[in-house]
């Protein structure tokens, strides 16, 4: 079986972000861009 440690990280990070965008069922929240979401 195929784990994420076989799959080269670019291509699978690729691959998961085409899916997510697809999903209906994951939104970002409206108030996401107004707030400070990292460390930096």
């Amino acid at each position: 079986m195929t784990t994420v440690y076989d799959v080269p990280p670019d291509k699978l990070a690729k691959k998961v972000a085409e899916k997510l965008k697809r999903n209906k069922a994951i939104h970002q929240p409206k108030w996401a861009m107004e707030v400070k979401k990292g460390a930096n």
